[in-house]
């Protein structure tokens, strides 16, 4: 079977879950599913429901990229300004869409781009559609 995704390169994405990119990497994909909004603190591996004094707001979504000659639902885990431009491309394009993704910085000083890379058509978008997205509840993320 091809990738529905077909002739994008897959990315070096670390853990097989998530989205894990480097100082300079990109990644291609479709956005599927409701993000979950939790709370953390920088370096703690725990969850919170609510925001309180040290938390930041962070967000997941399954993203649908490119692996081997299939493709399939990674999680890419991110903050406040990446939700902020996830919320704008969203508005300009909708999410049944190609979008690409990509990282600069470490640590803090990270930051993220959202492009738009083109549309998908029917029988992409229905395949797209049937990939398992993973669940977002409770989800370790890795160090990295």
């Amino acid at each position: 079977m091809t990738s529905i995704l077909q002739g994008l390169k897959e990315a070096k994405t670390g853990s097989s879950m998530f989205v894990a990119l480097e100082d300079g990497g990109e990644i291609i994909g479709v956005f599927r599913g409701k993000p979950k909004v939790y709370y953390q603190v920088f370096g703690e591996p725990k969850e919170y429901e609510e925001p309180a004094e040290g938390r930041t707001m962070r967000f997941k979504i399954n993203f649908v990229v490119p692996e081997g000659t299939g493709h399939t639902a990674k999680i890419l885990n991110s903050g406040a300004r990446l939700s902020k431009k996830l919320l704008a491309v969203e508005a300009e394009y909708g999410l049944d869409v190609l979008y690409k993704i990509k990282r600069t910085g470490v640590l803090k000083k990270t930051s993220y781009d959202i492009l738009f890379k083109g549309e998908l058509n029917k029988a992409q978008l229905e395949a797209v559609n049937k990939v398992k997205l993973n669940p977002l509840e409770r989800v370790e993320r890795p160090n990295v």
